[in-house]
C-alpha cells in the first residue's frame, strides 16, 4: 500500500513516505513536513517533532513519536478527519487502505480510523505482531493464536478457521494465509485472493510441510521442504502455475511483484509465472544466492 525509503538533498537524511495522492518525510532533527493533496494528508499538523518513523494509509499519515505517542493526519477514505486515540509506548503501526493499528511495547492492540476497514477492534493483548492487507487486521499472539477484524470479506472475520499454533502471517490485497509451527496452512478471506485452499489441502497439508510464502497482490505460492511450489488465488496473478509446474523443483527461494511470481532454482535458473505466463530462464548464474530485483509489473537479475 504505502513503501518507505531515504532519499538525500543538501546530505541531510530525510525518511519519507507516501499514500494514494501525499507524501510526508522526517527532516534530520526529526520534524515532519508534507505535501501533495491536503486530503490525503499532504498537509501535516503544526510543530510535530521527535519523530521515530510515518507510516501511511491510503489516505493518511501516522507519525510515531521517539517517547511512544502517535499523531496522525489526512482522513479515513470517506472524508473524515482521521482522529488519533490518545496512547503511549507504541512500538510499531500497521496500515489498512483507511485504518490504522498500533501495537504497544507490553503487546496491546490500539486502531483508529475506518471502523469498518479496521479502524475499531476490541481489546486485544499479548500481541506479537500485526498484519494487514487493504481492508483488514490479523493480530498474532505470543501463544500462536490469531484475532482478525476489519472487512469481513478481506479476512476481518476468520469464523471456521482453525487459528493456532501460527508462526507467520502473510496476504494478498483481501486475504490472509498463516503458515504454523507444523508446517501447514490455513488461508482465509477473499476466495478469488486466496483465501480459500479447499481444493489444494492435500498439496499444502500433507506429508511435505510448508516452509515459506510468498504473495503478490492476489495469489499465494507456498514453497514446500523438498522445493517444490503450490499455488493458489487469481490465475492472472499468479495463482495458476501449471504451465510451469514441472520446473517447480529443487527451488531455493521465491520473489514477487504486483502479478507474478519468480522462483530461483539450485542450479540458478529462474521459473515465472503470473500475469505474463510462464516461462524459464536457464543459465543466468550458478550461484542460487543471485538477486532478484523487481518492480510493479518485472523482474530483473
Amino acid at each position: 500500500m504505502a513503501y518507505q525509503l531515504t532519499v538525500t538533498s543538501k546530505d541531510k537524511p530525510y525518511n519519507e513516505i507516501q499514500n494514494y495522492s501525499a507524501f510526508a518525510a522526517i527532516k534530520s532533527d526529526g520534524s515532519v513536513v508534507a505535501w501533495g493533496n491536503s486530503d490525503f494528508g499532504g498537509t501535516a499538523p503544526n510543530n510535530i517533532t521527535n519523530v521515530k518513523q510515518i507510516f501511511s494509509s491510503g489516505f493518511a499519515f501516522a507519525a510515531l513519536k521517539n517517547d511512544g505517542s502517535v499523531v496522525s493526519w489526512g482522513t479515513d477514505g470517506n472524508n473524515s478527519p482521521i482522529n488519533t486515540p490518545n496512547m503511549t509506548n507504541v512500538k510499531t503501526i500497521s496500515s489498512t487502505e483507511s485504518a490504522f493499528a498500533a501495537l504497544t511495547i507490553d503487546g496491546k492492540v490500539i486502531a483508529w480510523g475506518n471502523a469498518d476497514k479496521g479502524g475499531s477492534v476490541s481489546s486485544i493483548t499479548d500481541v506479537k505482531e500485526i498484519y494487514s492487507n487493504n481492508y483488514a487486521f490479523a493480530a498474532l499472539k505470543n501463544d500462536g493464536s490469531v484475532v482478525t477484524w476489519g472487512d469481513t470479506n478481506s479476512g476481518g472475520s476468520s469464523s471456521g478457521i482453525v487459528l493456532s499454533g501460527v508462526d507467520k502471517i502473510f496476504s494478498t490485497r483481501d486475504a490472509f494465509a498463516a503458515l504454523k509451527t507444523d508446517g501447514s496452512v490455513v488461508a482465509w478471506g477473499s476466495s478469488f485472493d486466496g483465501g480459500n485452499i479447499s481444493n489444494i489441502l492435500s498439496q499444502l497439508n500433507g506429508i511435505n510441510k510448508v516452509k515459506n510464502i510468498y504473495s503478490t497482490d492476489a495469489a499465494f505460492a507456498a514453497l514446500r521442504e523438498d522445493g517444490t511450489v503450490v499455488t493458489w488465488g487469481s490465475g492472472v496473478s499468479g495463482g495458476l502455475s501449471s504451465a510451469v509446474q514441472n520446473e517447480l523443483n529443487n527451488v531455493v527461494k521465491i520473489f514477487t511483484n504486483s502479478i507474478s511470481f519468480s522462483a530461483l532454482r539450485e542450479d540458478g535458473s529462474v521459473v515465472t509465472w503470473g500475469g505474463d505466463g510462464g516461462y524459464v530462464v536457464n543459465g543466468i548464474s550458478g550461484n542460487n544466492n543471485l538477486p532478484i530485483f523487481s518492480t510493479g509489473y518485472a523482474f530483473a537479475a
